[in-house]
């Protein structure tokens, strides 16, 4: 059962980096406030996925190829089309990409959720947005790995495991995209969200007594005003990430704790649904519309920065609901199918 309280903070992840870029597209010069409302977004999504990893798994041990087999259904299919739809554009038509190059190897690479270096030197996908993506499958590697761990144990051994890998890229020096990648700090924001989730599911009383409640959301409303406010000219660094993850995994401890008072929106909750394909898709949409708005002389305004957000809104939900969920139903409806067949693969490995 899908809790209105994360869907629409799922929402509210994809708005914040949906208005980072906004924000940042018509500028000359980068502006790290505006940064942070998308570092904000991006470590809001990975508590979240720590969150409900746990959440949908429980207490108890889970088939890891069943896991990986739903998470593969829920993320491969509409990143797999928008990564080809950019791949597509960069091979014909470079021109209309800042800096995107094709190249058979960076587009396998990209398929794959492999880490490697751009031809200016970052270290993110042909989609660009996609380098999310990259930690969000390595966790859920990470979490596969312990499906036959009790819950407490599970939560103990990854949060070891990312302080290792960690510490790890603290004391050595990597060359490779793989190494610089997946040693950064940023990788706790999923095991903050798995506390919480652990909390919700061994303690959910406490989530909903008053003190709770209004303790996790003082907690979060200190480290997120910190989180933008503390050295504000300064870029997002070790220290902000680790403030916007607390406030982040605070954030949702109030939310959930409210669960049962949360009020019902179906424009929320369908913001929320199509939060995925909001963010996969919105940085081409902001472009475009500010290129259609420079050859048309408009110059930057709260009109064109308000069409901007709703175009985005707009768009990526239409492709959730024309795209990601035809392709979400098709699943649904061939694991049933092979269920009752007995010719599910993942079900027979798991006997």
């Amino acid at each position: 059962m899908k809790l209105n309280s994360i869907q629409y903070l799922r929402g509210l992840a994809a708005i914040a980096v949906l208005l980072a870029h906004t924000l940042l597209q018509p500028l000359a010069e980068v502006n790290q406030q505006y940064v942070r409302f998308g570092t904000f977004g991006v470590l809001l999504f990975f508590v979240i996925s720590g969150f409900i990893m746990i959440y949908i798994t429980g207490k108890e041990r889970f088939s890891p190829l069943s896991f990986l087999a739903r998470r593969a259904e829920r993320i491969v299919p509409l990143y797999w089309v928008a990564t080809i739809a950019v791949a597509l554009v960069a091979a014909s038509t470079p021109s209309l990409l800042k800096n995107t190059v094709f190249s058979f190897p960076n587009l396998a690479y990209s398929l794959l959720f492999i880490p490697h270096f751009r031809s200016n030197g970052e270290i993110a996908p042909l989609l660009k947005l996609g380098w999310t993506l990259n930690y969000e499958v390595f966790f859920y590697l990470i979490f596969a790995a312990t499906a036959l761990l009790s819950i407490r144990l599970r939560l103990v051994a990854i949060a070891l495991i990312f302080l290792a890998i960690i510490s790890i890229g603290k004391l050595f020096t990597f060359d490779s995209a793989i190494g610089q990648f997946y040693t950064q700090p940023v990788i706790l924001a999923f095991a903050a969200g798995m506390i919480v989730g652990f909390i919700q599911i061994d303690y959910p009383s406490s989530l909903t007594s008053h003190w709770m409640r209004a303790s996790s959301g003082a907690i979060a409303v200190l480290f997120l005003t910190l989180s933008f406010f503390y050295d504000q000219s300064a870029a997002p660094n070790p220290l902000t990430d680790a403030l916007f993850t607390l406030g982040a995994a605070s954030l949702v401890l109030t939310c959930v704790g409210f669960e049962a008072r949360m009020p019902v929106s179906k424009h929320l909750r369908l913001i929320g649904d199509a939060s995925y394909a909001i963010y996969l898709s919105h940085i081409y949409i902001v472009v475009a519309i500010f290129k259609i708005a420079e050859k048309l002389e408009i110059s930057f305004s709260n009109a064109l920065f308000v069409c901007v957000i709703v175009v985005s809104l707009a768009s990526g939900t239409l492709i959730h609901i024309f795209i990601e969920r035809p392709i979400g139903k098709f699943f649904q409806r061939r694991r049933k199918s092979m269920m009752l067949t007995g010719t599910d693969p993942v079900v027979v490995a798991h006997k």
